[in-house]
């Protein structure tokens, strides 16, 4: 038996117009349907989780400059606040992964696509184009991680409401201050008092006492608006982190009145 007729098609199918479908044409007419939306939550799961280590490298970090400035160890101090640009520019990775995947998921419910890959590389590479256009000063400067890093380090060695000068390290024609004189919240938008264990939500920078935010997310089945006046983000368990810079303020406050208070009773008695 030759090679050819090995392959021969037998007379029942020969006048079939027969098919051939590949791989390749399968994966091409392949379309994720609104059920498959189901597995992508866990991705934006796990980036969510990965902001909080992040998170904490950052106050680890400031609380070593805090110290090193109290040792006049400022050139130790300059070198961790250079470092700031790449936790920043990791944090913002990971938050444009987690935004595109929630898109992905929002576009599968409303209709099927046949290659979430594609629009993902899609994206990916137009959120990146979107950042290299933007200056050093409002990538890394105005972010609270710059400004909060730089504030806190100040207040070592100077008085509560001594406003801090503007940044002169950055030349470029952003008319925006850096960092002048901020002011960081130490009350809780809930309680209106001074935070406890204060949390922050990763996606709107809020900040919050833990069993007031926990307590109103329970109270609303899992998520509750931002209570914060004018934010309309919604708040979940999944996306609040411990709030390090909040915690040393509201010490720094608490210490500050008590001391008042003495000087205050020392003058009555008198």
């Amino acid at each position: 038996m030759t090679a050819s007729s090995s392959h021969a098609v037998p007379d029942e199918f020969a006048e079939e117009n027969t098919t051939i479908i590949t791989l390749e044409d399968e994966l091409k007419n392949f379309k994720l349907q609104s059920f498959n939306v189901e597995s992508i939550p866990s991705f934006i799961t796990d980036l969510t989780q990965a902001l909080n280590p992040l998170e904490k490298s950052f106050s680890y970090s400031l609380d070593a400059a805090v110290e090193l400035e109290r040792l006049n160890k400022h050139e130790q101090v300059r070198s961790l606040q250079d470092k700031i640009p790449n936790v920043i520019e990791l944090e913002h990775q990971l938050k444009t992964q987690k935004k595109i995947l929630e898109d992905i998921q929002n576009r599968i419910r409303r209709e099927p696509m046949n290659d979430i890959v594609e629009a993902y590389k899609r994206e990916w590479t137009r959120e990146n184009a979107k950042r290299q256009l933007l200056s050093d000063k409002k990538k890394y400067k105005k972010h609270s991680y710059y400004t909060g890093f730089k504030h806190e380090v100040w207040q070592v060695n100077h008085e509560e409401n001594e406003p801090m000068p503007e940044s002169d390290d950055d030349d470029d024609d952003d008319d925006d201050v850096v960092v002048g004189h901020v002011t960081l919240p130490t009350t809780c938008p809930i309680t209106q008092s001074f935070l406890e264990n204060p949390v922050k939500s990763q996606t709107c920078k809020h900040t919050y006492s833990k069993h007031a935010i926990m307590e109103l997310i329970r109270k609303n089945r899992g998520r509750v608006q931002c209570p914060n006046s004018g934010c309309s983000q919604l708040v979940t368990t999944n996306v609040l982190c411990e709030d390090g810079l909040a915690e040393r303020r509201v010490a720094r406050m608490r210490a500050s009145e008590a001391s008042q208070r003495r000087t205050q009773n020392f003058y009555d008695v008198e």
